[in-house]
């Protein structure tokens, strides 16, 4: 019952940040800034302002996806259409499934086939494929066969990202709008940012570049692996273990992967590093080697000067990472100092006893009302209450406080 409590305040937290996200108070006229809000006797979904939680859009409509470039794909009665920011239908619901709008086009479902249409809702890329996707202003990367239509958790497949069903990197074509001209065949593509660029490889290549709409490279293939733009840059990484998805096939066999860092328009921000990256945030690359952890700064610097047994990345506003040194979680600035923990010496859980459980490192230390230990142990980290006794656990072993 604690988890599942702990897992339903965690889920409420995440949705009251998304509302509050635009700043609470501040209405924000942009539909692009409305989030969708079902619920009623008959689940029916509409739009409120995310700021304010007012209400936009009356609640209509069996499925509301979000508003791109002042539309929103909606499904009544069976078929998905596109209202406006009145919540007036202007292109009438006629698709199994429909996307958001991208550069004035969008793909959508007729049948069992993936067309693209306009703005008026007029077929721009007949229902011939499995795919259809909208790349730039005037070009698509279109892929034969029958769509994917199936739902998943009970939301449309299309509400979730543009590749993340597909396996085993089924080919496309790149298709000029304008004339239906081919410009390129035999892709296989990793979304980097549909609106510029995408990640391709030709065919019976294994190495990706950045392809540009018109079928030019940006960067010719090179990349063993490259990820999605996010936050204005995507990792990239030449090399890597000898084995199947990452993983080495020999244990204790060294990753060969060089990493860098590359933004919207291709350009370096970071040069190819000895270690492999996994994420960035607030000024701050994870990185790893040899089953050690690290963290770089935005030059490349290796921060504390060597790896540790574990790293994470500050939180997004957050100005401290953390590094797992003999079991201990220690404080990591951007300067490369140790520093306590962002945590440390916050409090948890304050009882009306005045007994409060506060962060010690990765543990937990319980003081009285004169802010005096009242124990010597300090326990490992758990869900505490102010219901006494309350369990507790040191080194691993339960007992009762």
């Amino acid at each position: 019952m604690r988890v599942v409590t702990r897992q339903f305040m965690f889920v409420a937290a995440a949705w009251a940040c998304l509302l509050c996200s635009v700043g609470a108070g501040v209405a924000d006229p942009r539909p692009e800034r409305w989030v969708e809000r079902c619920g009623g006797v008959y689940a029916l979904c509409g739009y409120i302002d995310r700021a304010t939680l007012e209400p936009r859009i009356d609640r209509k409509f069996e499925v509301a996806l979000p508003f791109s470039e002042g539309l929103a794909a909606v499904r009544s009665e069976g078929k998905f259409g596109y209202i406006n920011s009145s919540g007036e239908m202007v292109i009438a619901p006629a698709f199994g499934l429909a996307r958001a709008f991208r550069k004035g086009h969008a793909e959508v479902v007729l049948g069992d086939k993936a067309a693209i249409i306009d703005r008026t809702g007029k077929l721009v890329v007949p229902p011939n494929y499995a795919r259809a996707i909208p790349f730039a202003a005037d070009a698509a990367l279109v892929r034969p066969g029958k769509a994917i239509v199936p739902e998943s958790f009970g939301f449309p497949r299309f509400m979730i990202g543009e590749l993340l069903f597909e396996r085993d990197d089924p080919r496309y074509l790149l298709v000029d709008l304008l004339s239906g001209k081919i410009l390129k065949d035999e892709l296989a593509i990793k979304e980097f940012d549909f609106g510029t660029f995408v990640w391709a490889a030709q065919p019976g290549g294994k190495r990706y570049g950045l392809l540009a709409p018109d079928g030019t490279w940006k960067i010719e293939p090179r990349f063993e692996t490259v990820g999605k733009l996010g936050g204005g840059r995507a990792i990239v990484c030449y090399g890597g273990p000898a084995g199947h998805k990452g993983q080495s096939s020999q244990r204790g066999r060294v990753d060969t992967a060089q990493c860098g860092v590359i933004d919207r328009d291709g350009q370096t921000i970071l040069a190819p590093q000895q270690f492999r990256i996994h994420g960035y945030r607030n000024g701050f690359y994870r990185v790893t080697e040899d089953q050690k952890a690290g963290l770089l700064d935005e030059a490349g610097r290796l921060l504390g000067g060597r790896l540790f047994d574990d790293a994470r990345l500050p939180d997004y506003s957050g100005e401290v990472a953390k590094i797992l040194v003999d079991g201990q979680w220690i404080g990591l600035n951007r300067a490369g100092d140790l520093v306590p923990t962002p945590e440390d010496g916050k409090t948890l859980v304050a009882c009306p006893s005045g007994i409060k459980f506060m962060h010690s490192g990765n543990r937990i230390q319980v003081v009285g009302a004169d802010e005096k230990p009242t124990v010597s142990y300090l326990f490992d980290d758990t869900h505490m209450t102010c219901e006494f006794p309350v369990s507790v656990r040191y080194n691993g072993k339960w007992g009762f406080l």
